[in-house]
């Protein structure tokens, strides 16, 4: 649907100079009346248009009408397959948007791997050094230990959110023991590349 201008003869139409729309069609209010106020116009009411809403100062009445016109448009064979490739190149271009947005994944998840395996070195050395030896509770022997803790002070807290960063922790658990079991378990020792590839293998097998 097109937006079209239609000449009228020997009729006319009480159209909105603001809207560019024709209220009133047809319009039995005389011309020469009409330019001096449309007050006459049934689609005028208290000085204002019952159809757009607008002052019936912005109104006039023409020897034109607006309207919408449906065209149809022909289009050569080339014309569409042109169209459908723009479209194959779209999708391409959204999957590889998605395939990046996993690997950030990964790589953020491997990262949290080994900052929590760093904390979990602190928080040991903080409990080894400690006056009395046990204000950090026992030595935490890995990554998923600390998390526990973190889980069991988010039930005893009960924050608001809490919930949600238990759901978290857990995922991050989850993903921890993939890491753990291909880093110390493999009969091999693997890149960085190759342990993320597997990670992401594995994470996937789990959906």
């Amino acid at each position: 649907m097109v937006p079209k201008v239609v000449e009228l003869n020997s009729e006319y139409a009480t159209n909105c100079k603001n809207c560019n729309k024709t209220c009133h069609y047809p319009c039995h209010v005389p011309f020469f009346i009409s330019a001096l106020t449309m007050r006459g116009c049934s689609c005028i009411v208290n000085g204002r248009c019952t159809v757009c809403g607008c002052s019936c100062s912005e109104h006039v009445n023409s020897t034109y009408r607006h309207d919408f016109i449906t065209e149809t448009k022909e289009q050569t064979v080339e014309e569409i397959f042109e169209r459908y490739n723009e479209g194959k190149k779209g999708i391409a271009s959204a999957e590889n948007v998605l395939k990046r947005l996993e690997d950030e994944y990964y790589e953020i998840q491997m990262d949290c791997y080994e900052k929590q395996e760093k904390i979990k070195e602190c928080v040991n050395i903080l409990s080894s050094i400690t006056l009395n030896g046990n204000s950090l509770n026992d030595k935490v022997n890995s990554s998923n230990e600390y998390l526990d803790l973190l889980i069991k002070k988010e039930i005893e807290e009960k924050k608001h959110g809490y919930t949600k960063r238990i759901k978290g922790y857990e995922k991050l658990k989850q993903a921890n023991e993939i890491i753990d079991y291909i880093i110390k378990k493999s009969p091999s020792k693997k890149s960085k590349e190759e342990i993320k590839a597997e990670f992401e293998r594995r994470m996937k097998e789990l959906e």
